[in-house]
């Protein structure tokens, strides 16, 4: 009986020994699955963040030296397709690339190097791509030259090196519009904002606010989960934050932002949904969103100089994603106080501009332009303890909807407010 024992024993104790050889292989493997899951992680983070910088980088450069060194080589692949002389960034429309007639005479500063060059950005490691296109939109106005360029479209593509690297290419495309053209539907002036950079809205003291999805009067924190649209329009409303820190990365580093409109889902990047209303004129919390900004000054008076740029994410929504669809986005710009409540307490409407593009993106893109929300030549001055408050909105006269995507470290949308 004893022996027996001493047997049984001595095979339980083989076993539990191959169990637990087992379970810290298991841990092990664990561990370094977590391990390369988070060098991944950290490397598309710093390559999303290098290619952000290169986009601004080009879009500094001003609209002169907005044009290619030399022409790319014939591709298609991740980064999108090189075919004859046009571009296409992935599941994006094709146009011309815009090549300098003078290649001789181009510099670091005055044309574009469309690369392949080596990038290091923390941890990450490839190389990047540049291409300048250009489009004529038939809705601008008599301000742009007939038969020529209206805006710009610049895309940056990176790839990136190493065993726990993405397989495709990061790109990021953003719409960047000629500072003396105007679309033909301005509501306010016959121009937009002129300056020479291309992206500057002027010497006086511009701030920029990134919009959030975090309703004024709450510790901002990135956003956990998707919901229905905040209702931040009518006396219940509460305007989301504008923000002069650019927003955090998500715990769970995904790639795309969460929905902030499940009534009215945006498409697979995430981001908010709007349907459009008659003249630009929505009520509801689907129709129309507010942001404001923090107080100005809360002992003396500010003045609003009119300049405005806005620099935003947006594509069609879902439903109305189909090829040549127009859009027009309204913006808004209001002098405004909040309450206790952290609802409006009063507003007046300072001004209104509306941006329409005959080809809206179907997938995301981001869209950037210069604009006056006062008359030209005109200030106005905002009392202490103001606010300004921004209101986008679509029309129905040319979409159905749009969807918008910020608060989200690949989607840094901001709104560029000069005030003195």
């Amino acid at each position: 009986m004893i022996k027996h024992e001493e047997g049984s024993t001595l095979v339980e104790a083989m076993m539990a020994i191959v169990v637990l050889v087992l379970g810290v292989i298991g841990t092990f493997t664990t561990f370094d699955g977590i391990q390369r899951l988070g060098n991944l992680g950290e490397k598309k983070q710093s390559a999303t963040r290098f290619v952000q910088s290169e986009a601004e980088q080009m879009r500094n450069m001003g609209w002169a030296n907005l044009k290619l060194s030399s022409a790319p080589g014939q591709f298609s692949d991740t980064r999108g397709t090189v075919l004859g002389s046009a571009y296409a960034p992935p599941n994006g429309i094709s146009q011309n690339l815009v090549v300098s007639s003078t290649p001789a005479s181009c510099t670091s500063t005055t044309c574009v190097n469309p690369g392949p060059e080596a990038w290091t950005y923390g941890t990450a490691s490839g190389y990047v791509y540049r291409y300048v296109t250009s489009s004529q939109d038939s809705l601008c106005g008599s301000a742009c030259p007939a038969g020529g360029t209206d805006h710009l479209r610049i895309t940056v593509a990176v790839t990136i090196n190493g065993p726990n690297a993405p397989k495709y290419a990061l790109v990021t495309s953003s719409i960047v519009v000629d500072p003396t053209a105007a679309p033909s539907n301005a509501t306010q002036n016959s121009n937009p904002v002129a300056s020479t950079g291309g992206s500057s809205i002027g010497s006086a003291t511009g701030s920029t606010y990134y919009f959030t999805d975090a309703p004024e009067g709450q510790t901002y924190a990135a956003p956990a989960a998707s919901h229905a649209t905040h209702g931040t329009v009518g006396a219940s409303g509460v305007p989301d934050q504008l923000r002069l820190d650019a927003p955090s990365a998500p715990v769970s580093l995904s790639p795309t932002a969460l929905s902030y409109s499940t009534d009215v889902p945006p498409r697979s990047d995430g981001g908010l949904g709007l349907t459009a209303s008659a003249s630009c004129s929505g009520t509801t919390a689907t129709t129309s969103h507010r942001w404001v900004t923090p107080v100005l000054n809360a002992t003396a008076a500010v003045t609003a100089t009119g300049n405005a740029s806005l620099s935003i994410p947006t594509s069609l929504l879902d439903a109305d994603a189909t090829n040549g669809s127009p859009g027009r986005l309204c913006v808004r710009i209001y002098d405004a106080a909040v309450n206790g409540s952290n609802n409006v307490s009063s507003s007046t409407l300072l001004g209104s501009y509306a941006y329409q593009l005959d080809a809206w993106p179907e997938t995301t893109e981001l869209i950037s332009f210069p604009f006056r929300y006062l008359p030209t030549g005109t200030t106005t001055g905002l009392a202490a303890g103001r606010r300004l408050m921004v209101e986008i909105a679509s029309d129905s006269g040319s979409s159905v909807g749009l969807a918008l995507v910020y608060d989200h470290p690949n989607f840094p949308a901001s709104i560029q407010l000069e005030t003195q």
